[in-house]
């Protein structure tokens, strides 16, 4: 059989994603198969799956580059990066990009790495030492500029942001009409973060008039500022419900979660205000919070009947369902139940328990399913809590009636940092005889030698004595 002409499929495919006929793109790349597309073409290939979404198979064509070839070049390392960053691997992401020799680019995805986790004085620290380089184009320029007056804003550099916005305005014009009215709903956020209410409702009400022929996408964003903006003038719950049932089902979860923040504050509802804290596990999101956040102790998340009494479940002990203490399966049940808004894909899954592992796209879904397959079937149709599925990714929620504890910290990085957090919330006392870890701790006694040498090594316990140990307070 004649072999495939890469480069005129690699055009055809291109001239589809930019006609925006993501279908016939998306059709003529799963013709492919992927072990016979040639080294060279792997990586355009890769970016055009990514480009139309299919990040399974951007990830099955770019790996070999990556992980079975001795010196992967700078360009597919970057790809592959973009690829896994857009899957939600972000801390894998990180680690392959400090493989690329220093670069411009370098600095531009690691500033979108911190954008996806809410770090936004971090964003824009790097985006300005990629704005900082030569020979960087200028489209390439614009989209930078953009983001990094995004940051800006985010950061409180309101007026700083808005004097680049217009210059920004000005040069770009009409050449690119989607960087122009991500601007215009930029320049909403400064007004309403400035409390000029009347400017952030008429730009957003004219780019409505405008721009209703725009991406979907779009337009949820200017949705989302003119709902803010009218809800401080006159809070509207109906407009809010409205506006999350759009986000939900369009899956633009951090849209919703940070509407539910702002949203908190201005109708002064305390109960949203912790269900925003509680469910968002990432510290720079966090630290968006009012002062009175870091008082919160623990949140009770209940389900449908919970205020009429019912059952209550900590997840730091699941012992009665079967789940070890701090191995992977109980880690995987705290990682589901610590987000309330974003399901979790086995990517992010994946990078939250297994981080320092490379992700293998053949193996390691396996992996995750097997574990996500075992505890669907411990939990079963009496326990307090239910495990699903929907097209983002699985949810672990309270069942009907039920209710679950949710701490501040629910993602931990290995069995031994579980173990010290918990250790140092229950422990009556500084120190402690070896035999009673399995106390302190819901392990099994034979477990407890391996999890204090652990526990030695984290720097999270120190040994007195022969059987003795004194218990380090974090920080």
């Amino acid at each position: 059989m004649r072999s495939p002409d890469y480069a005129a499929l690699k055009q055809e495919i291109e001239s589809c994603v930019r006609a925006h006929r993501i279908g016939a793109a998306l059709k003529l790349i799963r013709r492919l198969k992927i072990k016979d597309v040639p080294e060279p073409f792997r990586g355009e290939f890769s970016q055009l799956a990514r480009r139309c979404n299919d990040i399974p198979r951007a990830i099955k064509l770019l790996y070999p580059n990556i992980y079975k070839k001795k010196n992967p070049t700078a360009k597919d390392l970057i790809e592959y990066a973009s690829t896994i960053r857009k899957a939600g691997m972000i801390k894998q992401c990180r680690l392959l990009l400090d493989r690329v020799p220093p670069c411009a680019d370098v600095h531009l995805h690691r500033a979108y790495c911190f954008t996806h986790e809410w770090d936004y004085p971090a964003a824009q620290t790097e985006l300005e030492k990629y704005l900082s380089h030569q020979g960087v184009g200028e489209y390439q320029r614009w989209v930078a500029t953009t983001n990094l007056i995004s940051s800006m804003v985010a950061n409180g550099h309101t007026e700083s942001a808005l004097i680049m916005l217009t210059d920004l305005k000005t040069e770009i014009g009409e050449q690119s009409r989607t960087l122009y009215l991500n601007l215009c709903e930029i320049q909403g956020q400064a007004y309403f973060q400035i409390g000029d209410y009347e400017s952030c409702l008429a730009i957003l009400e004219e780019l409505e008039k405008t721009y209703r022929d725009e991406s979907s996408t779009s337009m949820l964003f200017v949705n989302k500022w003119k709902t803010l903006c009218q809800g401080k003038i006159q809070p509207n719950e109906e407009d809010a419900r409205v506006f999350r049932t759009k986000a939900r089902s369009m899956g633009h979860f951090e849209s919703l979660r940070h509407f539910d923040l702002v949203w908190a504050q201005l109708t002064n509802n305390e109960n949203l205000l912790k269900y925003a804290y509680f469910g968002s596990p990432m510290q720079a999101f966090r630290a968006k919070f009012p002062a009175e956040a870091k008082t919160f102790g623990s949140m009770l998340w209940a389900g449908a009947g919970f205020a009429a009494g019912g059952p209550t479940v900590d997840p730091i002990d699941l012992s009665a369902r079967d789940i070890p203490f701090a191995l992977n399966l109980h880690r995987t049940t705290l990682i589901l139940l610590s987000d309330f808004y974003q399901p979790w894909s086995l990517y992010r899954i994946h990078d939250a328990l297994f981080f320092d592992e490379i992700f293998d796209p053949e193996e390691t879904p396996k992996k995750i399913y097997q574990q996500l397959s075992r505890l669907g079937k411990l939990l079963s149709e009496d326990s307090p809590l239910t495990l699903s599925t929907s097209p983002f990714g699985y949810r672990l929620r309270p069942s009907k009636e039920c209710a679950t504890w949710v701490h501040p910290k629910m993602i931990f990085g290995s069995s031994a940092e579980l173990i010290g957090q918990v250790l140092r919330a229950r422990a009556p006392s500084a120190i402690f005889h070896s035999k009673d870890l399995k106390n302190l701790v819901p392990i099994k006694a034979s477990q407890a030698p391996k999890h204090l040498q652990q526990l030695e090594e984290l720097g999270t316990v120190e040994k007195i004595g022969r059987t003795q140990f004194r218990i380090k307070q974090a920080g």
